[in-house]
Parts: structure tokens; sequence; C-alpha cells
């Protein structure tokens, strides 16, 4: 956009054409030269530690010149640039209004006029340039920036109707043509943007810029290839393109050509080392790429050059929440941005986000730690499982040996065999997950074992029969009911005397 271009250019003028050495402060009273410089001064390096320029501080001086000179135009231009670089575009527009009221040059209705219109104020900028324009109807540049300006209100039939007259003289105009694809592009009418913006490269004989905004609209139309192909156009123009390069780059980022957008990204930063969009999307290709300590270093950069641009606070944010898992240092970087930006609602739900996504960490480590407790839990009981398996198995195996030489048995040990074959598989390839479910095995096969004990006459048979015995032996006094009432009563009062 042509108002960050010009002010940077402007506020460059201005440092430029003070004095290499300090002022000394007035010894007469308040003078706004002194503020001014003073302003210079501030920002022309950054403090040593934290790397920041103290805007504010600068904006104060600017400000003070201003009310010490209420004529002083290059103070009132300096506090408006001053205001551009903290994001006050609404503080910015009234500096260079009033240094436009002051001074009613082409230079400062386009600082003015630019401010309105990034700022939303398309309407009000159309009252100014078409004021200007009335009065210096040789400005052609102005003229385009009228058009620009009436597209951005809506005012598209006004625009066209411009155009229109600007064609009537220049029927090879390229930036009419321009304009009027934008037009086209602003009402969604792509088709015929792309006409106009055609007819414009073809008058060109083929221009890298038109190319790259015929790119922008295929991505509108959800065209992809034919957009890369114009990027490429534009590139094979010239290289270092930088739109193109953005684009480009910006098209393998949403691809996850992370290389490729590396490569073009680090083309457009030879164009434009300042570029924050293309030192963004660098470190995004390198986040991509794996390379997520070379983008925290581009971060940490951009944080102590732009302190309040909302791209970077909220992409260092992303780095350290989504790859670092690092989630205080992304509520503190996120925080530093609202304490600078409080009027910015948007980073509360960018907060709130970040809080979320260590709430569902936290979350995720404590169910973690009961799966592994759980499992841990599940693999002792298995194991327990297995030596009480193991230990029943070798018990019946011990009674399946000494069975085999039983006739009587040979066939019910063939089915038992069966079992204990199945269990004696698990044990040799102690597999413990199974172990519980092969018990009933292992159990019927004693049962069965069990009962070809007596009828083969091995000691378990005659030890149930002695068992039975006995049995009757308890039971016999209840039957004989005369017998209870002889010594049994006695005994005890003998024993006391």
């Amino acid at each position: 956009m042509r108002f960050s271009l010009f002010s940077f250019m402007l506020s460059t003028t201005f440092l430029m054409g003070c004095p290499k050495k300090d002022v000394p402060p007035p010894t007469d009273g308040p003078n706004p030269r002194y503020e001014f410089v003073v302003g210079v001064r501030l920002l022309e390096a950054p403090d040593k530690k934290t790397g920041f320029y103290d805007y504010e501080t600068a904006l104060n001086h600017f400000v003070t010149a201003t009310q010490l000179d209420p004529n002083f135009v290059e103070a009132y231009k300096n506090a408006g640039w001053v205001c551009e670089q903290m994001g006050d575009l609404s503080g910015a527009t009234g500096h260079y209004q009033q240094a436009f009221n002051i001074n009613g040059s082409k230079e400062n209705i386009f600082a003015f006029t630019d401010l309105l219109r990034a700022n939303g104020n398309s309407a009000e900028a159309v009252e100014h340039l078409q004021k200007y324009f009335d009065a210096n109807p040789k400005e052609k540049d102005v003229q385009y920036a009228l058009v620009e300006a009436k597209t951005e209100a809506g005012l598209f039939e006004e625009a066209n109707k411009d155009v229109e007259q600007i064609l009537l003289y220049a029927p090879k105009d390229v930036r009419a043509y321009q304009l009027l694809s934008r037009n086209y592009h602003a009402q969604k009418n792509y088709k015929m943007s792309l006409l106009c913006a055609d007819k414009a490269n073809e008058i060109a004989e083929g221009d890298p810029g038109i190319l790259n905004n015929m790119g922008v609209t295929y991505l509108e139309m959800e065209n992809e290839p034919a957009a890369i192909d114009s990027f490429l156009s534009a590139l094979e123009k010239n290289p270092e393109h930088l739109e193109a390069n953005l684009n480009l780059g910006f098209v393998s980022l949403a691809s996850g050509n992370y290389g490729l957008a590396k490569e073009k990204f680090e083309s457009a930063l030879k164009k434009s080392p300042e570029d924050i969009d293309v030192k963004v999307g660098l470190a995004v290709a390198l986040r991509g790429l794996g390379e997520e300590k070379e983008a925290e270093k581009i971060y940490k950069k951009l944080l102590k050059e732009k302190p309040n641009a909302q791209i970077i606070y909220f992409n260092a944010a992303t780095l350290y929440e989504k790859y670092f898992k690092k989630y205080k240092d992304a509520k503190n970087i996120l925080q530093d941005y609202r304490t600078r930006n409080p009027n910015d609602l948007s980073v509360e739900e960018r907060i709130a986000r970040v809080e979320k996504s260590e709430a569902d960490a936290l979350e995720r480590k404590r169910l973690e730690e009961q799966r592994k407790k759980e499992e841990a839990e599940r693999k002792k009981r298995q194991k327990e499982e297995f030596a009480e398996l193991k230990n029943e198995y070798d018990i019946a195996d011990k009674d399946y040996q000494a069975l085999t030489s039983c006739a009587e048995a040979e066939e019910k040990l063939m089915e038992i065999q069966m079992y204990l074959e199945q269990v004696k598989e698990l044990i040799d390839t102690n597999d413990f997950e199974t172990a519980g479910d092969a018990m009933p095995f292992v159990r019927e096969a004693q049962a069965g074992l069990n009962e070809l004990k007596e009828p083969c006459g091995i000691g378990g048979g005659e030890q149930v029969e002695e068992i039975r015995e006995e049995d009757m032996i308890e039971e016999s006094p209840q039957e004989e009911s005369p017998q209870e009432e002889v010594p049994q009563e006695e005994a005890p009062q003998e024993t006391s005397e």
C-alpha cells in the first residue's frame, strides 16, 4: 500500500535533513525545532537492550513541536508516521490532515487520503481527492487514486465513468485498464476482471505486476493451477518481483510445499529485507520444514523490530503453542501484545485458544498416566494369572502322567491331553495376555483327571473314600438318640469336683 512506503520515505527524508550533531537545549524558552530534532534522534537508534524504538516519547516531542508552532508541517508528518508504526491509524490520519490543511501539496493529499482509505474511510478520501483533482485536473496520479478510492467506497459506476474518461483520451493507458480490472474484481465479476487485466498485460507486453494480479484473481476463482502459472509467468519477467514471490510462497505453504515456499520467501527477502509478511512467511516455511529453532530466531528479532504487528505476535505464539508446547511462553507473547494493543479484542480469542490447548495437553497427560498405571496393573495381574496357570498346569500334568498307564482312562485322557497341550503352548511362549482365558481349560482338565483317579486306583480315590467314612461317623451319633443320656452330662460334674 502506498501510504506505508510513502510515509517511510517521508520519515527518511526528515532524518537525513536533520543536523548530524545534537541541537543543544534552548536557553530562551521552549523551541519547536529542538523538540522536532529530539524526536528524530529517538527514531534513529533503538534501545540497546530491548531493540525497541521509543515511539511514544518521539511522538510526544513531535506533538509538542506542533503545539509550539501550529504551522510546523514536518512535525505533523513525522507525528503521523510514528502513529502508523504504533498502529494508531486514526491518530496518524489526524496529523496528516493537519499537514495537508497547512500545505495542500500533492504529497500531503496522498499522505492524508491514503490513511483515510487504510482506516476504512474511503468515502471521505473521495471528497478530498475529488476537490484536489477538480483544482488540478492534469494530475493524473491523483485521478488514479480517486478511481481507487471510489472503488473501495463501492462507487463502482462512478469509478467506471472516470476510467472511460481516461481511456477516451488515452486508449492504451495500462493503468486505466488495471483500475477497471480492480473495479470488477471488487464486484466479484472475476471474468471481466481478467479480461481487463489481460488487455492491460497485452498493452504492457507482459507486465509482472499485472500477471501477479491475474494470479490473485485466479485464486479467488479457486483455479490454483492457473494462479500458479500466472505467478510463475510474473517471475519469468522479473525473478525478484516481490508480490509474485510472496503469493507463490503463500500458495506453496497452503499446499504443504514448504521447500518451495522457503525458496520464494528468501527471494522476496532479497528484494524487500524489511517486509514483515516475507519474514513471517519464511518463518512459517521453516516451521513446516521442522526448523523450528530458525523460525524462533526470526520471530524474536521481529518482536524487537515491530512491537505492535499482530501477525508477528500471533504467529510467534502459534510456534510456542503448537510446536514447542510451551504454553506459558505463548500466553506471555499474547499478553504482551494485549498490553500494547488494548483495543484489539481478537487477542482474547487467541489467549483462550492457548489456554484450551494447555488444558487439553494436561488432560492428555493425565489420561496417559492413567493408561500407563492401568497397563502396569494389567500386566501385573496377567503375570499373576500366568504363574497360577503354570502352577495348576504342573499339577494337572503330573496327574495326567500318573494316569497314562490306566487303560480305563485312555479315551478320557485323549480329550484331556488336547486341553493340556493348548495350555502348554501358551506357557512355552510366555503368552501372558491369554493366561486368564486359558485357566478354565486347565481346571476342566484337572476335574476330568480327578474323576479318573478312583477308577484307576490312584491315591486321590482312597482319600475321597476315607473322607466319606469319616463323614458317616460324624453323622451316626445324631441318629442314635438313646446313647445321648449316658455319661456325657455327668462327666463335667465329676471333673469339676
